[in-house]
């Protein structure tokens, strides 16, 4: 799911917003018809106001048991929204097998406070031709 914790670009064009984004990440994942728990890590490096790179880690349990982690570039086209794509691999935990995975999603940045809560919806097309969607809210804070 994609660094998902930003700033909006008013706080950008301001000065007041931070460059390092890092979020914890949680909600519901779908893969091979299963459902499952996800928690993970983001974090976004914030280029300029409408650009930023970063990475992520998420992990399932509950239903299925997969790792996913990548790099992501993300897009800011206009106040809080966010788009997101980058590349990974994702592999179950009982083995030591990983597949390559595209990923792509969309949030929008609420900041409450020094909080930056984000609504999420991501997707990752793995090589084996499945499809994983992860359903969440990322918490984190700019730095």
């Amino acid at each position: 799911m994609l660094f998902h914790s930003q700033m909006s670009l008013a706080e950008s064009a301001e000065g007041a917003g931070h460059r390092h984004h890092l979020a914890a990440v949680g909600g519901i994942a779908r893969h091979h018809g299963k459902d499952a728990n996800y928690l993970g890590l983001e974090y976004e490096y914030r280029l300029n106001e409408r650009w930023g790179i970063g990475g992520f880690y998420e992990q399932t349990f509950n239903g299925f048991d997969i790792e996913a982690l990548g790099i992501t570039g993300t897009f800011h086209p206009s106040a809080g929204w966010k788009l997101m794509g980058g590349i990974g691999s994702e592999g179950k935990l009982d083995n030591n097998k990983s597949k390559w995975l595209l990923r792509a999603g969309i949030g929008h940045d609420f900041h409450v406070g020094h909080t930056i809560v984000t609504p999420l919806l991501t997707a990752d097309w793995i090589e084996d031709n499945s499809t994983s969607i992860y359903l969440g809210v990322a918490v984190g804070f700019g730095f």
